[in-house]
């Protein structure tokens, strides 16, 4: 049941989103015209890294999986320029996704990265307790099938 006359700022915590909006399915969405996620540190180069539980590329892999997120939509983050580090310290890996625009308060870059976009979920890199907390993931590994947009 959706409530009317919510605030903004209290539509906008996290714990009381599903009291303030609706879940939806994947088969619901439309297609993503912009990606924008949470770093924690970033590259020139679109070498992104979050909070390391690989929560960002999960969902985006599970985007890419419906044909939600395609292979030239833009994935954007806006950082402090600290945050903005050497190539090396951020080794890219087959299931992180780059970046294409970084923004700062001083500047926008784009990063005209150079690392090939994951063709969907890896699942060896899937763990255990991801599978047991999120029942899509379930549902898409049942007999690992590629789940359509009309199933989800």
């Amino acid at each position: 049941m959706q409530r009317q006359n919510i605030s903004i700022a209290e539509s906008a915590i996290a714990r009381k989103a599903l009291a303030c909006g609706k879940l939806v399915s994947f088969a619901e969405m439309e297609p993503i015209d912009l990606v924008i996620v949470g770093c924690v540190a970033v590259t020139r180069s679109g070498g992104r890294t979050g909070k390391g539980a690989g929560f960002a590329d999960l969902e985006l892999a599970m985007l890419q999986e419906f044909g939600l997120v395609q292979i030239d939509t833009p994935i954007v983050t806006t950082v402090h320029p600290l945050q903005i580090v050497e190539d090396l310290r951020l080794p890219m890996q087959a299931h992180d996704w780059a970046l294409n625009w970084i923004v700062t308060a001083e500047e926008v870059i784009e990063t005209n990265t150079s690392y090939p976009r994951p063709m969907g979920l890896n699942w060896d890199n899937i763990r255990p307790e991801q599978l047991e907390k999120i029942p899509i993931l379930r549902k898409l590994n049942q007999p690992r099938r590629r789940v359509t947009r009309s199933d989800a």
